[in-house]
């Protein structure tokens, strides 16, 4: 009997390492569709001469989000973008015959994984303002202050019901004053700088907001009341770990500073879900769970 008890066990402890998955969540598959203006807003801005420096804007914020999200530990990203197509174009060539078929490293079609939800994010107001002052004295040197305004709308789409949450308006303002004896390649470089300045603020202001994680606002006895946040499903019966608040220190790789999880403090429940929040009762450590206190899903 303790033979077939101790083989029992070894077979367990294979099958658990042969399947990860049964003992960690699975990070929900994700997409970010490219960036895209209103139509409204794109023919007022193609009335005023703007296409162009909007789409320098848009084309910019596209890569650079998309890059910030897909570093973060907390989505699994799948291509919706301009890359698909180049995909696609792969895996059709490797398909049409014209490729050795026993090339295990011959693209293969019809394996692209799905997304659960999808992030969008659309322009709705785009200002470009300049404004050339020149100097009354020589007559040459031009002093330019140029202003960009951008307001987005970001929604997390469920791919399957078309379900939005939590949808947020977002806006940003960038400014810059450039005095020059030269018009031309010094200002085309100080317009560059000026439409990456701005996207790469939107992007992060975007980032920070889809990856920000739940957190403790009430605590009132053994309940716990908590914000409802982009990346984290709530359900009734969930259970979750409480971690101390996040700390600020610095990333020894890119030198920027970082929020990291505390220590584990305790454990909660969710008893009720509703649309901006949720709330959970507390099963350990009531004592250290304070406000501000992170709260993720167990095995996340």
């Amino acid at each position: 009997m303790k033979q077939l008890t101790f083989k029992m066990t070894v077979i367990l402890a294979f099958a658990m390492l042969a399947a990860p998955s049964v003992l960690l969540a699975e990070k929900v598959k994700t997409a970010l569709a490219p960036v895209r203006a209103n139509p409204a807003l794109a023919v007022s801005v193609m009335k005023d001469g703007k296409q162009n420096e909007m789409d320098q804007v848009l084309q910019s914020l596209d890569g650079q989000l998309l890059a910030s999200l897909a570093t973060s530990r907390e989505f699994e990203f799948v291509e919706r973008g301009s890359d698909l197509k180049v995909v696609l174009v792969e895996q059709a060539f490797a398909n049409s015959g014209n490729v050795d078929a026993s090339d295990k490293s011959a693209a293969q079609q019809f394996r692209i994984h799905g997304a659960k939800y999808m992030f969008t994010v659309s322009v709705d107001s785009f200002i470009d303002f300049a404004d050339v002052k020149k100097d009354l004295d020589t007559g040459t040197l031009t002093i330019t202050t140029r202003r960009i305004y951008l307001s987005v709308m970001v929604r997390r789409l469920d791919t399957t019901t078309m379900d939005i949450s939590i949808p947020v308006s977002m806006e940003a303002t960038n400014e810059q004053r450039i005095s020059s004896m030269v018009r031309g390649k010094e200002n085309e470089e100080f317009n560059k700088k000026l439409f990456v300045d701005i996207s790469r603020e939107m992007a992060k202001k975007i980032s920070d907001y889809l990856t920000a994680p739940a957190q403790v606002l009430i605590k009132r006895g053994d309940q716990v009341t908590i914000n409802r946040v982009p990346i984290t499903e709530f359900a009734v019966g969930q259970s979750l770990d409480v971690y101390a608040p996040s700390e600020e220190v610095p990333n020894p790789r890119t030198g920027k500073s970082m929020l990291v999880d505390g220590e584990k403090v305790g454990e909660a429940k969710i008893t009720r879900v509703a649309a901006e929040f949720a709330t959970a009762v507390i099963l350990s450590g009531a004592d250290k769970i304070v406000k501000d206190c992170i709260v993720r899903p167990q095995n996340h």
